[in-house]
């Protein structure tokens, strides 16, 4: 019974490890990829390296962005660490979220509407995490960041 036990243990230690081994091997578009089949908001618009670039200077990070089209919302950003500690990519994306947030409420100020309360909204409801040595972060309404959040639980653990 002891063995069994031990052997039982062992079984799910392997799975635990194979779970994590397969997280830390996805790469920032495979992983944008599960999130936008998860969103069902097809299709999505990646951002070339040179706005990931511009806009995340100092994130020393292999990443993703990808904003939803037309008038929706949408917009998240995945990034695999390199070089950067998980609270300073942390700090980063949510300095990239303030500023465009601060463009978009001096836009409102100027032209107020519905739209842009909206878009508003997501901006000071987004989400900025990091695990599994990827930080992320969703600009979107709430069913959506919801389904977006357990994908990337059940990806990376």
């Amino acid at each position: 019974m002891k063995r069994a036990l031990v052997l039982l243990l062992l079984l799910l230690l392997s799975l635990v490890g194979c779970q994590q081994a397969r997280a830390a091997d996805i790469t920032p578009r495979e992983l944008a990829a599960r999130l936008t089949r998860a969103l069902q908001e097809e299709p999505f618009t990646a951002a070339d390296a040179d706005y990931i670039e511009s806009n995340f200077p100092t994130l020393d990070a292999d990443g993703a962005v990808y904003f939803g089209n037309d008038d929706d919302i949408c917009e998240f950003g995945v990034f695999l660490l390199k070089n950067t500690a998980a609270d300073e990519a942390q700090r980063i994306l949510r300095a990239y979220i303030q500023t465009e947030r601060e463009a978009l409420e001096s836009m409102a100020a100027l032209y107020p509407s519905e739209e842009l309360q909206e878009r508003l909204a997501c901006y000071r409801n987004a989400h900025v995490s990091a695990n599994g040595g990827y930080a992320y972060y969703f600009i979107m309404e709430e069913d959506e960041m919801a389904e977006a959040r357990a994908v990337i639980q059940k990806t990376l653990g």
